[in-house]
């Protein structure tokens, strides 16, 4: 732990007391239970169905092919560079917010870099519940993207109406399904936010990944 919190400190980062008590804890999480740790959330044990870390690093894709960055020695390389180049940075915000995001598009726009993959997991859900998706949409609409920039989103078969069978279901044995749309896709989708509900985001203008893994 002292290790960690002496490197934490060269980053020039001001860190509150609850933050170095929330690193440390962290480290422990993962140096006790290695590769057998899983994922938690606050207040709740880990569910019986929830991949290892071991698993996530076996993983394969639809097609029975590796897919962790660990499979190779290339991939492995690629990670580590990226790290030792500080071009992997954490940003904790909330995608609806008024600061995290527009931050990152304003740094983004800067430095001459557009959107590749927005990941959003099945964040969206709850910003409808919250009432908070159209200051999501006006985040996403200001990123530098381009034609082939793309959203993926993980649904877990709730949180919408199941309308007629074609629900991104998971498949046997997973979690969740991926569903990928295009950024373009989906700004045109979302041009009037308020009309439009999290079923269209899963079923409208989107890449199935299950039907075309390629």
């Amino acid at each position: 732990h002292v290790m960690l919190m002496d490197r934490v400190t060269t980053f020039g980062v001001p860190v509150a007391d609850l933050d170095r008590s929330t690193l440390a804890r962290f480290h422990q999480e993962f140096a006790t239970a290695g590769l057998a740790l899983r994922y938690t959330s606050l207040g709740r044990p880990s569910r019986p169905g929830y991949p290892s870390q071991r698993d996530l690093y076996l993983a394969t894709d639809l097609l029975g092919r590796p897919s962790g960055y660990l499979t190779s020695e290339e991939r492995w390389r690629t990670v580590r560079d990226l790290e030792r180049q500080n071009k992997i940075v954490p940003v904790v915000g909330d995608l609806s917010g008024q600061v995290a995001m527009k931050a990152i598009a304003v740094y983004l726009r800067e430095i001459g870099l557009t959107v590749s993959a927005l990941y959003a997991s099945n964040v969206e859900m709850y910003l409808f519940r919250q009432g908070s998706f159209p200051r999501f949409v006006d985040n996403v609409r200001a990123l530098p993207t381009g034609p082939s920039s793309v959203i993926i989103r993980s649904s877990f078969g709730r949180g919408w109406r199941n309308d007629g069978g074609n629900a991104p279901l998971p498949l046997p044995g997973h979690l969740s399904a991926q569903v990928m749309q295009t950024i373009p896709a989906f700004l045109q989708l979302t041009s009037h936010p308020e009309f439009v509900g999290y079923w269209q985001l899963l079923t409208e203008g989107v890449i199935d990944l299950r039907v075309n893994p390629q």
